[in-house]
Protein backbone atom coordinates (compact mmCIF):
# COMPACT_ATOMS: atom_id res chain seq x y z
CA UNK A 1 0.00 0.00 0.00
CA UNK A 2 1.27 3.54 -0.71
CA UNK A 3 0.96 5.93 1.73
CA UNK A 4 2.29 9.06 0.86
CA UNK A 5 4.49 10.38 -2.10
CA UNK A 6 6.72 13.29 -1.76
CA UNK A 7 8.56 14.98 -4.66
CA UNK A 8 11.98 16.99 -4.08
CA UNK A 9 14.63 17.38 -6.18
CA UNK A 10 18.92 17.33 -6.44
CA UNK A 11 19.38 21.24 -6.41
CA UNK A 12 17.41 21.90 -3.00
CA UNK A 13 18.58 19.25 -1.29
CA UNK A 14 22.20 20.45 -2.49
CA UNK A 15 21.11 23.57 -1.30
CA UNK A 16 21.03 22.57 2.14
CA UNK A 17 23.94 20.70 2.28
CA UNK A 18 26.35 22.85 0.01
CA UNK A 19 29.59 21.96 2.13
CA UNK A 20 29.31 17.88 2.23
CA UNK A 21 32.83 17.33 3.60
CA UNK A 22 33.00 14.49 0.51
CA UNK A 23 36.12 14.23 -1.32
CA UNK A 24 35.19 14.36 -4.93
CA UNK A 25 36.69 12.50 -7.68
CA UNK A 26 39.26 14.07 -9.22
CA UNK A 27 37.31 14.61 -12.70
CA UNK A 28 34.62 15.74 -10.48
CA UNK A 29 36.70 18.51 -9.56
CA UNK A 30 37.35 20.22 -13.36
CA UNK A 31 33.15 21.62 -13.21
CA UNK A 32 32.24 21.75 -8.94
CA UNK A 33 34.32 22.71 -5.82
CA UNK A 34 31.69 20.00 -3.68
CA UNK A 35 30.25 16.88 -3.80
CA UNK A 36 26.51 17.36 -4.16
CA UNK A 37 23.40 14.61 -5.02
CA UNK A 38 23.68 16.14 -8.69
CA UNK A 39 27.13 14.23 -9.20
CA UNK A 40 26.33 11.20 -6.96
CA UNK A 41 25.65 8.42 -9.21
CA UNK A 42 29.78 8.96 -10.19
CA UNK A 43 30.79 5.59 -9.58
CA UNK A 44 29.75 2.86 -12.63
CA UNK A 45 29.29 0.23 -9.29
CA UNK A 46 25.79 1.39 -8.84
CA UNK A 47 25.55 -0.20 -5.07
CA UNK A 48 29.07 2.35 -4.82
CA UNK A 49 26.77 5.31 -5.92
CA UNK A 50 23.76 4.49 -4.08
CA UNK A 51 26.14 5.01 -0.62
CA UNK A 52 27.24 8.30 -1.53
CA UNK A 53 23.75 9.59 -2.22
CA UNK A 54 22.23 8.10 1.07
CA UNK A 55 25.32 9.93 2.59
CA UNK A 56 24.40 12.93 0.99
CA UNK A 57 20.52 12.85 1.15
CA UNK A 58 21.02 12.60 5.08
CA UNK A 59 23.40 15.63 5.47
CA UNK A 60 20.83 17.41 3.46
CA UNK A 61 17.63 16.42 6.06
CA UNK A 62 16.39 13.74 3.96
CA UNK A 63 16.51 10.99 6.31
CA UNK A 64 17.51 7.44 5.84
CA UNK A 65 16.10 5.26 3.29
CA UNK A 66 15.28 1.34 2.69
CA UNK A 67 16.21 1.72 -0.85
CA UNK A 68 16.95 3.85 -3.87
CA UNK A 69 15.41 3.31 -7.71
CA UNK A 70 17.31 4.88 -10.42
CA UNK A 71 15.31 4.88 -13.82
CA UNK A 72 16.17 6.52 -17.32
CA UNK A 73 13.80 8.97 -19.13
CA UNK A 74 12.74 6.23 -21.34
CA UNK A 75 11.05 4.94 -18.51
CA UNK A 76 8.84 7.25 -18.06
CA UNK A 77 8.01 8.34 -22.31
CA UNK A 78 7.11 4.30 -22.24
CA UNK A 79 5.24 4.59 -19.48
CA UNK A 80 3.23 8.08 -21.06
CA UNK A 81 3.16 5.76 -24.26
CA UNK A 82 0.57 3.67 -22.58
CA UNK A 83 -1.49 6.10 -20.59
CA UNK A 84 -1.32 9.09 -22.95
CA UNK A 85 -0.31 12.90 -22.57
CA UNK A 86 -1.04 14.56 -19.22
CA UNK A 87 -1.86 18.08 -18.42
CA UNK A 88 0.05 20.35 -16.33
CA UNK A 89 -2.63 23.09 -15.25
CA UNK A 90 0.53 25.26 -13.85
CA UNK A 91 2.19 25.42 -17.14
CA UNK A 92 0.04 25.14 -20.15
CA UNK A 93 0.80 22.59 -21.81
CA UNK A 94 0.60 18.54 -21.94
CA UNK A 95 3.25 15.88 -21.12
CA UNK A 96 3.28 13.18 -23.52
CA UNK A 97 5.42 10.17 -25.26
CA UNK A 98 6.67 12.61 -28.07
CA UNK A 99 7.87 15.39 -25.77
CA UNK A 100 8.58 14.89 -22.16
CA UNK A 101 12.18 15.25 -22.88
CA UNK A 102 12.31 17.94 -25.09
CA UNK A 103 9.44 19.88 -23.07
CA UNK A 104 11.19 18.93 -19.15
CA UNK A 105 14.90 19.85 -20.32
CA UNK A 106 13.41 23.33 -21.93
CA UNK A 107 11.50 24.02 -18.41
CA UNK A 108 14.33 23.49 -16.53
CA UNK A 109 17.38 24.44 -18.35
CA UNK A 110 15.91 27.97 -20.04
CA UNK A 111 12.48 29.03 -18.54
CA UNK A 112 13.20 28.04 -14.63
CA UNK A 113 16.69 28.36 -14.86
CA UNK A 114 17.34 31.13 -12.62
CA UNK A 115 14.22 30.35 -10.13
CA UNK A 116 14.71 28.75 -6.60
CA UNK A 117 13.67 24.75 -7.78
CA UNK A 118 14.48 24.76 -11.49
CA UNK A 119 13.19 21.42 -11.60
CA UNK A 120 9.73 22.43 -10.32
CA UNK A 121 8.13 21.14 -13.24
CA UNK A 122 9.26 17.42 -12.30
CA UNK A 123 7.75 17.80 -8.73
CA UNK A 124 4.50 19.14 -10.17
CA UNK A 125 4.39 16.31 -12.77
CA UNK A 126 4.81 13.25 -10.96
CA UNK A 127 1.43 13.46 -8.07
CA UNK A 128 -0.21 13.81 -12.09
CA UNK A 129 1.41 10.77 -13.19
CA UNK A 130 0.94 8.73 -10.20
CA UNK A 131 -2.50 9.78 -10.38
CA UNK A 132 -2.91 8.74 -13.39
CA UNK A 133 -1.24 5.18 -13.01
CA UNK A 134 -3.35 4.55 -9.80
CA UNK A 135 -6.79 4.71 -12.25
CA UNK A 136 -5.34 2.26 -15.10
CA UNK A 137 -7.06 -0.42 -16.62
CA UNK A 138 -5.90 -4.03 -16.38
CA UNK A 139 -4.85 -3.98 -20.11
CA UNK A 140 -2.33 -0.74 -19.54
CA UNK A 141 -0.85 -2.33 -16.30
CA UNK A 142 -0.28 -4.98 -18.33
CA UNK A 143 1.79 -3.24 -21.09
CA UNK A 144 3.07 -1.09 -18.48
CA UNK A 145 4.51 -4.17 -16.80
CA UNK A 146 6.34 -5.45 -19.97
CA UNK A 147 7.79 -2.19 -20.84
CA UNK A 148 9.27 -2.15 -17.37
CA UNK A 149 10.47 -5.57 -17.72
CA UNK A 150 12.52 -4.79 -20.56
CA UNK A 151 13.82 -1.87 -18.98
CA UNK A 152 15.03 -3.86 -16.45
CA UNK A 153 16.70 -6.14 -18.78
CA UNK A 154 17.93 -2.95 -20.81
CA UNK A 155 19.72 -1.37 -17.50
CA UNK A 156 17.56 1.29 -17.83
CA UNK A 157 16.03 0.67 -14.48
CA UNK A 158 18.53 0.26 -11.69
CA UNK A 159 17.30 -1.18 -7.69
CA UNK A 160 19.00 -0.93 -4.33
CA UNK A 161 18.02 -2.69 -1.47
CA UNK A 162 19.62 -2.22 1.81
CA UNK A 163 17.71 -5.77 3.22
CA UNK A 164 20.75 -7.82 2.20
CA UNK A 165 18.20 -10.69 1.76
CA UNK A 166 16.32 -8.30 -1.25
CA UNK A 167 19.46 -6.96 -2.47
CA UNK A 168 20.75 -10.58 -3.25
CA UNK A 169 17.31 -11.19 -5.46
CA UNK A 170 17.62 -8.12 -7.30
CA UNK A 171 21.70 -9.02 -8.14
CA UNK A 172 20.04 -12.42 -8.91
CA UNK A 173 17.99 -10.75 -11.23
CA UNK A 174 20.50 -8.72 -12.94
CA UNK A 175 19.24 -5.69 -12.09
CA UNK A 176 21.61 -4.37 -9.22
CA UNK A 177 23.79 -2.37 -11.76
CA UNK A 178 26.92 -3.53 -10.09
CA UNK A 179 30.50 -3.91 -11.87
CA UNK A 180 30.52 -7.95 -12.43
CA UNK A 181 33.13 -10.54 -10.70
CA UNK A 182 34.68 -12.63 -13.06
CA UNK A 183 37.22 -15.57 -13.21
CA UNK A 184 40.87 -15.22 -13.13
CA UNK A 185 41.13 -16.37 -16.86
CA UNK A 186 38.36 -14.21 -18.17
CA UNK A 187 38.31 -11.28 -20.52
CA UNK A 188 36.17 -8.16 -19.67
CA UNK A 189 34.87 -4.31 -20.90
CA UNK A 190 33.10 -1.64 -19.61
CA UNK A 191 33.41 1.67 -21.33
CA UNK A 192 31.68 4.18 -19.29
CA UNK A 193 30.85 7.72 -20.14
CA UNK A 194 30.31 11.13 -18.27
CA UNK A 195 29.71 13.78 -20.23
CA UNK A 196 30.80 16.82 -17.72
CA UNK A 197 30.08 19.65 -19.92
CA UNK A 198 26.73 20.49 -18.19
CA UNK A 199 24.68 19.86 -21.00
CA UNK A 200 22.58 17.15 -22.36
CA UNK A 201 24.64 16.20 -25.76
CA UNK A 202 24.92 12.19 -24.84
CA UNK A 203 21.94 11.97 -26.56
CA UNK A 204 23.50 13.11 -29.79
CA UNK A 205 26.52 10.65 -29.23
CA UNK A 206 26.35 7.39 -31.46
CA UNK A 207 29.01 4.95 -30.31
CA UNK A 208 30.65 2.21 -31.93
CA UNK A 209 32.85 -0.03 -30.02
CA UNK A 210 35.23 -2.50 -31.76
CA UNK A 211 37.40 -4.94 -30.00
CA UNK A 212 40.00 -7.29 -31.33
CA UNK A 213 41.66 -9.92 -29.64
CA UNK A 214 44.97 -11.83 -30.67
CA UNK A 215 45.92 -15.09 -28.74
CA UNK A 216 49.74 -15.68 -29.37
CA UNK A 217 51.26 -18.90 -29.34
CA UNK A 218 51.96 -19.10 -25.83
CA UNK A 219 48.43 -18.46 -25.38
CA UNK A 220 48.40 -14.48 -24.03
CA UNK A 221 46.08 -12.50 -25.49
CA UNK A 222 46.40 -9.15 -26.49
CA UNK A 223 43.56 -6.39 -26.96
CA UNK A 224 42.82 -3.42 -29.17
CA UNK A 225 39.81 -1.84 -28.41
CA UNK A 226 38.71 1.10 -30.74
CA UNK A 227 35.97 3.50 -29.65
CA UNK A 228 34.30 5.76 -31.79
CA UNK A 229 32.33 8.52 -31.06
CA UNK A 230 29.94 10.66 -33.41
CA UNK A 231 28.41 13.89 -32.35
CA UNK A 232 25.02 13.81 -34.05
CA UNK A 233 23.45 16.89 -32.93
CA UNK A 234 23.69 20.45 -32.55
CA UNK A 235 24.97 24.14 -30.67
CA UNK A 236 21.38 24.49 -29.68
CA UNK A 237 20.13 23.59 -26.24
CA UNK A 238 19.91 21.30 -24.26
CA UNK A 239 22.48 19.83 -27.01
CA UNK A 240 25.90 21.00 -26.88
CA UNK A 241 29.83 20.22 -27.05
CA UNK A 242 30.21 16.64 -25.67
CA UNK A 243 32.92 17.03 -23.06
CA UNK A 244 33.64 13.29 -21.81
CA UNK A 245 35.54 12.03 -19.00
CA UNK A 246 35.63 8.03 -20.54
CA UNK A 247 36.64 5.19 -18.11
CA UNK A 248 37.85 1.58 -19.04
CA UNK A 249 37.07 -1.56 -16.99
CA UNK A 250 39.57 -3.93 -17.95
CA UNK A 251 40.47 -7.53 -16.23
CA UNK A 252 42.69 -6.82 -13.65
CA UNK A 253 46.40 -6.85 -13.95
CA UNK A 254 45.69 -5.89 -17.90
CA UNK A 255 48.60 -3.87 -19.16
CA UNK A 256 48.06 -0.87 -20.89
CA UNK A 257 50.81 -0.89 -24.08
CA UNK A 258 49.45 2.25 -26.00
CA UNK A 259 46.09 4.84 -25.65
CA UNK A 260 45.62 6.97 -28.96
CA UNK A 261 42.78 9.59 -29.55
CA UNK A 262 42.27 11.26 -25.91
CA UNK A 263 42.44 15.12 -25.75
CA UNK A 264 45.81 16.83 -26.35
CA UNK A 265 47.47 18.35 -23.08
CA UNK A 266 45.48 15.83 -20.88
CA UNK A 267 46.94 11.78 -20.14
CA UNK A 268 45.47 8.77 -19.26
CA UNK A 269 44.96 8.10 -15.54
CA UNK A 270 45.26 4.17 -14.56
CA UNK A 271 43.99 3.32 -11.36
CA UNK A 272 41.97 0.04 -9.94
CA UNK A 273 38.21 0.17 -8.87
CA UNK A 274 36.28 -2.87 -7.84
CA UNK A 275 38.26 -5.50 -9.01
CA UNK A 276 39.34 -3.92 -12.20
CA UNK A 277 42.39 -1.78 -14.56
CA UNK A 278 40.64 1.23 -14.79
CA UNK A 279 41.94 3.42 -17.77
CA UNK A 280 40.39 7.30 -17.87
CA UNK A 281 40.62 10.04 -20.14
CA UNK A 282 39.19 12.89 -21.25
CA UNK A 283 37.41 13.37 -24.87
CA UNK A 284 35.60 16.31 -26.36
CA UNK A 285 33.53 16.13 -29.24
CA UNK A 286 31.63 18.97 -30.94
CA UNK A 287 28.60 18.68 -32.87
CA UNK A 288 29.29 17.15 -36.29
CA UNK A 289 32.60 15.70 -35.44
CA UNK A 290 33.94 12.00 -35.03
CA UNK A 291 36.58 11.05 -33.17
CA UNK A 292 38.68 7.73 -32.55
CA UNK A 293 40.06 6.37 -29.56
CA UNK A 294 42.61 2.93 -29.52
CA UNK A 295 44.00 1.27 -26.65
CA UNK A 296 46.23 -1.64 -26.87
CA UNK A 297 46.57 -3.62 -24.25
CA UNK A 298 47.74 -7.16 -23.14
CA UNK A 299 45.34 -9.40 -20.82
CA UNK A 300 46.75 -10.60 -17.46
CA UNK A 301 45.86 -14.28 -17.78
CA UNK A 302 47.01 -16.81 -20.68
CA UNK A 303 44.10 -19.15 -22.14
CA UNK A 304 44.22 -22.21 -19.98
CA UNK A 305 44.30 -25.37 -22.42
CA UNK A 306 42.96 -28.80 -21.46
CA UNK A 307 43.46 -31.87 -23.65
CA UNK A 308 44.06 -29.61 -26.52
CA UNK A 309 40.89 -27.01 -26.13
CA UNK A 310 40.76 -23.48 -24.26
CA UNK A 311 37.63 -21.43 -23.82
CA UNK A 312 37.99 -17.69 -23.91
CA UNK A 313 35.02 -15.92 -22.09
CA UNK A 314 34.60 -12.25 -22.71
CA UNK A 315 32.02 -10.41 -20.48
CA UNK A 316 30.87 -6.95 -21.84
CA UNK A 317 28.57 -4.60 -18.99
CA UNK A 318 26.47 -2.00 -21.04
CA UNK A 319 26.34 1.66 -19.27
CA UNK A 320 22.77 2.56 -18.14
CA UNK A 321 21.10 4.88 -20.83
CA UNK A 322 23.31 4.05 -23.27
CA UNK A 323 20.98 2.87 -25.70
CA UNK A 324 23.30 4.25 -29.39
CA UNK A 325 26.42 1.79 -29.32
CA UNK A 326 27.07 -0.71 -31.35
CA UNK A 327 29.38 -3.20 -30.29
CA UNK A 328 31.63 -5.65 -32.55
CA UNK A 329 34.40 -8.59 -30.67
CA UNK A 330 36.86 -10.12 -33.13
CA UNK A 331 39.00 -12.92 -32.05
CA UNK A 332 42.41 -14.07 -34.05
CA UNK A 333 44.84 -16.33 -33.23
CA UNK A 334 48.49 -18.03 -33.71
CA UNK A 335 49.10 -20.43 -36.23
CA UNK A 336 49.55 -23.44 -34.16
CA UNK A 337 45.76 -23.27 -33.02
CA UNK A 338 42.36 -23.02 -34.65
CA UNK A 339 38.66 -21.87 -33.45
CA UNK A 340 36.60 -24.85 -32.94
CA UNK A 341 33.80 -23.45 -35.30
CA UNK A 342 32.10 -25.16 -37.70
CA UNK A 343 34.08 -24.81 -41.48
CA UNK A 344 34.28 -28.08 -42.89
CA UNK A 345 37.84 -28.87 -43.19
CA UNK A 346 39.39 -25.83 -42.95
CA UNK A 347 41.49 -24.22 -39.96
CA UNK A 348 39.45 -21.29 -39.09
CA UNK A 349 41.76 -18.75 -37.03
CA UNK A 350 39.52 -15.66 -37.30
CA UNK A 351 36.00 -14.81 -36.17
CA UNK A 352 33.56 -12.30 -35.63
CA UNK A 353 32.20 -13.33 -32.08
CA UNK A 354 29.60 -10.65 -31.69
CA UNK A 355 28.34 -7.73 -33.87
CA UNK A 356 25.06 -5.87 -32.83
CA UNK A 357 23.75 -3.01 -30.98
CA UNK A 358 24.19 -3.38 -27.04
CA UNK A 359 21.49 -3.76 -25.59
CA UNK A 360 22.14 -5.23 -22.46
CA UNK A 361 25.18 -7.49 -20.91
CA UNK A 362 26.51 -10.08 -22.85
CA UNK A 363 28.59 -13.09 -21.91
CA UNK A 364 30.58 -13.94 -25.52
CA UNK A 365 32.58 -17.43 -25.31
CA UNK A 366 34.47 -19.37 -28.28
CA UNK A 367 36.53 -22.22 -27.82
CA UNK A 368 40.26 -22.37 -29.33
CA UNK A 369 42.44 -25.64 -30.35
CA UNK A 370 46.04 -25.95 -30.26
CA UNK A 371 48.17 -28.20 -32.34
CA UNK A 372 51.04 -28.03 -30.69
Amino acid sequence: KMEEVSVDTSQRLDGQNQYSGMELPVPLKAITASYGLRDANWEPNFPTSVQTIEKLYQQAGGGSVDGVVALTPKVITDILSVVGPLTLPAYGFNLGADNFVEKTQQQIGQIDQNKYNPKQVLVDFVPILMNRLLTSNPRELRQIGDMLFQRLINKDILVYFSDPKLENVVTALGCSGEIKSIGTADDYLYVVDANLAGNKSSGSIVKEMSLHTRVKTDAIATNTLNLKYSHTGTYNFPDGINKNYVRVYLPMGSRLDQTTGYDPDTQVDVDSSDGKTVAGFWLTVNPGETKELTLEYELPFRLKFTKGQADYRLVVQKQSGSDRTVFSSYIEVADNMDLAVKSGNEAIRKDMLFSDKLTKDEVITTTVRKYR
